[in-house]
């Protein structure tokens, strides 16, 4: 059995021009150019290094110690990595990014986390973790 797919889909390019375009916004406080999925996994001061707490969690996520005998894939992907699936996803059910999604085998895409409840975290990775185990 294939393993289901949670993907983490950032409100940003990964290309050298799509951070700085990040980084500029991100000084002037540009809420609508925001990334509150960044936030949890980099960190709020636009490092290129994930944060120590967000490598834990995937590693306890793709092992199977998140949840207990359920491993998960974890993309992390920006604007342009999108695949179609992902992209029909986000249009159908009018998503803005960042949001989280869950792919399970045999079934339809789901939405674990939208752009206002990632925002609510405000980069806590503690309430995230809590959340994120009730919802997937």
């Amino acid at each position: 059995m294939t393993d289901p797919t949670l993907y983490i889909l950032y409100n940003a390019s990964g290309t050298l021009l799509g951070h700085a375009a990040y980084a500029y916004a991100h000084m002037r406080c540009d809420t609508d150019k925001s990334c509150s999925a960044c936030t949890l996994t980099h960190g709020p001061k636009l490092s290129l290094s994930e944060r120590k707490e967000w490598k834990e969690l995937k590693g306890k996520l793709t092992s199977g110690e998140f949840i207990p005998g359920q491993r998960y894939n974890v993309k992390q992907w920006h604007t342009e990595e999108q695949d179609n699936t992902v992209k029909q996803h986000l249009e159908a059910e009018k998503l803005r990014l960042p949001c989280i999604l869950l792919q399970r085998p045999g079934e339809s895409m789901s939405t674990v986390f939208t752009r206002a409840e990632l925002d609510e975290f405000a980069g806590v990775q503690d309430k995230f973790e809590a959340a994120l185990r009730k919802r997937i």
